[in-house]
């Protein structure tokens, strides 16, 4: 079966596309190896219009359901659904799974989003899993009345911050930059105190561990040079994050951040394939911004294929 439209990934822009290419009746098939992206691990939100409070992981699942109500539109989402290969061929895509799935579609919607960075120093790998998180949302309840450190100065380290106030003992925020930055609401809300210290142009080097968890996290001051060691139960690396786009580029162009160039419309240097979300060149990562994305690359779609129906016949 050829389906209409192949929709890559069921974050924000995915499960929005599909809610779009269903009311148009166009067959549509969404391969994913999650459910919500990193919108599944944003914790609270309460910047989504028309939802003054939700959580990712209630948000991503009405979009699922909203998309699957409409009876063109089918997922297939789990661990065995995450892409290997991507195809072109000359009147069809077709991706096949890690599970050995394959699927075509006369078109495409890329919308697989981003993956967290990393640290990439001493002891991250080693202790990934024993004390070091990439996920304050999905692993805070762990270190309830305990003491730990987040990565970062910007909007993804507070938004972790103020998740782990609700768990946490003591908080050290190790940032490179004098002061933290991120949303105004969130800032006011993790103001430095007994629970929460700040570590300005703190350089993390290393996570020490004893072999089995995390004790320690070691950085260097870049004002002073010097290195200091903070005892802490776990680490949380929030440094941003990088587009899950690797497996694209031999067909797409990408940027210098390796992100998706689209154009207005969504669309790639490739007929038939579109891109929407936090993978493409499109400014400000936020879900209400991938899911208007996702709409119009679903609109897009459309017309792409109307005007290849006219051309045919």
């Amino acid at each position: 079966m050829i389906y209409d439209v192949l929709i890559i990934g069921a974050g924000p822009a995915g499960l929005s596309a599909a809610i779009y290419t269903g009311r148009n009746r166009l067959k549509t098939l969404i391969v994913s190896k999650d459910l919500g992206g990193q919108t599944a691990v944003s914790g609270e939100i309460a910047n989504y219009p028309g939802t003054r409070m939700t959580s990712g992981v209630e948000l991503a699942q009405s979009m699922l359901d909203h998309a699957l109500s409409e009876k063109s539109v089918k997922a297939n989402i789990g661990p065995e659904y995450e892409i290997s290969h991507f195809l072109k061929a000359t009147d069809c895509f077709t991706v096949v799974t890690k599970g050995g799935a394959r699927f075509q579609g006369q078109t495409v919607i890329i919308t697989t989003g981003k993956n967290p960075k990393k640290l990439n120093v001493e002891g991250e790998k080693e202790y990934g899993g024993r004390g070091v998180s990439y996920c304050a949302t999905c692993d805070s309840p762990f270190f309830n009345k305990k003491t730990v450190a987040v990565v970062g100065g910007g909007y993804s380290a507070t938004e972790a911050i103020y998740m782990l106030k609700k768990y946490a003992k003591k908080i050290f925020a190790l940032t490179i930059h004098e002061k933290m930055t991120g949303e105004a609401v969130t800032l006011e809300k993790i103001k430095p105190g007994e629970q929460i210290t700040i570590v300005p142009h703190a350089h993390t080097t290393k996570i020490i561990g004893d072999g089995n968890r995390v004790t320690a996290i070691e950085y260097r001051d870049s004002e002073t040079g010097e290195c200091q060691q903070i005892k802490v139960d776990g680490v949380f690396v929030e440094i941003g994050s990088v587009p899950n786009t690797k497996i694209f580029n031999n067909l797409i162009k990408l940027n210098r951040w390796n992100e998706i160039e689209v154009d207005r419309k969504n669309s790639t240097r490739i007929p038939g394939l579109f891109a929407a979300g936090d993978a493409t060149n499109v400014w400000g990562k936020q879900i209400v911004i991938a899911a208007g994305e996702g709409a119009q690359a679903a609109m897009a779609v459309g017309e792409y294929l109307s005007s290849r129906k006219e051309s045919n016949e």
